[in-house]
């Protein structure tokens, strides 16, 4: 809309036609120059504003006429202010005129693409940009949502070194990266031949990509350095224990525990042993109201006996996941299972419980595996 008057807009019937809605204000000089650009939630109660108490400032009396844009919301406002202001460069419009940019996100281009948010547009690049955002915080979100379904590369760059043997392990649960680990040997060269425990398919790949021979030794002295590596492999058995309080984690009552593994034991046994270890100085008064055991039936059933054997009775859950490995049901105290519906609330806080307890028992794993292979 267009409004203009030889009196300098002083007339209430001109600013009573500026509609009543979201949108920006353009206000011209006589010559019909574009002199400041602004937003508002009511643009007629903003462009009022203007003009109550204002006929001795200098920047009324700039004002010969001035257009109105609606739009649906105050943040299209927004974004429409920035691009109105950067095509028009108006002189009163200082701050957004000269420092003020808002964040779009760019995705790279080339084999190792990434994300980044950023203030300025590189027209000639051939990367992708999405926004303007109307905060950064509102990109930043939406960053750690594609991060989060969408992961792409975060490293900066590969170091390239002579004779180095470098490892760097990423430790994937229900297809999800939850940790990783890193060690470098300098002064070695690559091998010619790499036994490995068995031949798997597609391994062999695996040797022309790096160029040495891969073999399985069935017996002699590789067959038993092969099997002590795959002992140390699997010395290190965990459990952990995370406790919530009022639906927050709570590290000064949770509690990690190395199982014995002299002896080959199943799942089951395992839990039953770190269950009593962990409850046995428990007295009924101190047990929490839920344990949630990150398995089905079988987890449950040997929670419940070691509950059983100290004298101790509460509600035992076990979370179990489907094909795509996404939290997908619980099973009950009787061993029944039970569907979140339409619960996603509670079916998002019970996933992040299952993550963050494998991540805290993952990572003294790391740590117990690390401190083992330097001895």
């Amino acid at each position: 809309m267009l409004y203009k008057s030889d009196n300098k807009l002083t007339s209430q019937q001109i600013i009573s036609k500026v509609p009543n809605q979201p949108g920006c204000y353009l206000f011209k000089d006589k010559t019909g120059i574009i002199i400041y650009i602004g937003k508002a939630q009511s643009l007629k109660k903003r462009v009022n504003s203007y003009f109550q108490n204002s006929r001795d400032n200098y920047f009324y009396q700039q004002i010969h006429s001035f257009n109105t844009i609606v739009t649906n919301n105050v943040k299209e406002a927004l974004i429409l202010e920035q691009n109105l202001i950067k095509k028009h460069q108006p002189r009163f419009n200082v701050l957004l005129k000269d420092s003020h940019y808002y964040p779009y996100l760019e995705i790279t281009g080339g084999g190792n693409p990434r994300y980044k948010v950023v203030r300025k547009i590189n027209p000639t690049s051939p990367n992708e940009y999405y926004g303007p955002f109307p905060d950064g915080s509102k990109a930043r979100e939406i960053l750690q949502l594609l991060e989060r379904l969408f992961p792409l590369a975060k490293c900066k760059g590969i170091h390239e070194q002579e004779n180095v043997i470098a490892f760097y392990l990423l430790i994937y649960r229900y297809g999800k990266l939850v940790a990783t680990d890193q060690a470098a040997f300098p002064n070695n060269l690559p091998p010619q031949i790499l036994y490995v425990s068995e031949k798997l398919p597609g391994i062999e790949l695996l040797g022309e990509e790096f160029g040495f021979d891969l073999k399985s030794s069935q017996r002699g002295q590789k067959k038993e350095v092969i099997n002590l590596a795959c002992q140390n492999a699997q010395q290190d058995i965990v459990a952990g224990f995370l406790v919530f309080l009022n639906g927050e984690k709570n590290l000064t009552k949770s509690k990690l525990y190395k199982l014995n593994n002299s002896e080959p034991e199943s799942d089951f046994a395992r839990i039953k042993s770190a269950c009593l270890a962990h409850y046995k100085k428990y007295s009924q008064l101190d047990l929490p109201n839920l344990i949630i055991v990150d398995g089905g039936k079988e987890q449950i059933k040997a929670s419940q006996q070691a509950l059983n054997k100290l004298a101790l009775t509460t509600t035992i859950i076990g979370l179990v996941k489907d094909e795509k490995h996404h939290t997908a049901k619980i099973i009950t105290n009787d061993l029944q299972e039970l569907d979140f519906g339409k619960k996603e609330r509670i079916k998002n806080f019970l996933a992040n419980c299952q993550e963050e307890v494998h991540r805290y028992a993952i990572n003294f794993h790391r740590k117990l595996h690390r401190k083992n292979v330097l001895n």
